[in-house]
């Protein structure tokens, strides 16, 4: 991506870098030497699967330099519409592994303030993504022979699954979509 972008060198030989460890490591920070290091972090649908958000944000605060920003798709539950029933709770479980429950934007917004993170913007993004996954959906399903011919018939019913799961749980409950930007002062 560096290259590409034509961006210049910076950590690691190039100013994009993929880290891996366990983001929401009490030690994580240290661990890795990563205090203040990075300019910004993306997130896309990861964070909903990982529990203990409260110090995924510490940590995510803690390898910001001054001025770092974070960019973040994710799931939430829209308050508005009420909570999940039992059922599409477990679907949220099962279907989707989300280990614990979806916070409210308030909820969201707080944890990042908690955390230190200012100038956040909070959008939701629920109706774009509910077009998206039915279509999604819809594309997966009419593609149903080349998926078939290319992985198997059991690939295409589990992805099937999830495809339906998502589609159902936006059309008809309380999950919604949303993107996220804040900084670090």
């Amino acid at each position: 991506l560096s290259k590409a972008w034509g961006l210049n060198p910076g950590m690691g030989g190039g100013a994009v870098v993929g880290a891996c460890g366990d983001a929401s490591a009490a030690d994580m920070v240290e661990q890795h030497g990563w205090a203040g290091k990075f300019d910004g972090i993306v997130s896309w649908l990861a964070i909903l699967h990982i529990p203990g958000r409260e110090q995924l944000f510490k940590n995510m605060m803690g390898v910001l330099k001054p001025g770092g920003t974070i960019y973040v798709e994710d799931f939430f539950r829209r308050a508005e519409k009420g909570e999940f029933t039992a059922e599409q709770a477990k679907s949220l479980e099962v279907d989707v592994s989300i280990p614990k429950p979806l916070p409210t934007k308030a909820q969201y917004v707080a944890e990042l303030e908690a955390a230190g993170f200012t100038d956040i913007q909070f959008l939701d993004v629920t109706e774009t993504w509910t077009s998206f996954v039915a279509a999604r959906h819809d594309a997966y399903v009419a593609g149903k022979d080349r998926h078939c011919r290319v992985h198997n018939e059991g690939v295409f019913d589990r992805m099937n699954h999830f495809y339906t799961s998502v589609r159902t749980l936006f059309e008809g409950s309380a999950l919604g979509g949303c993107r996220i930007i804040a900084s670090r002062k």
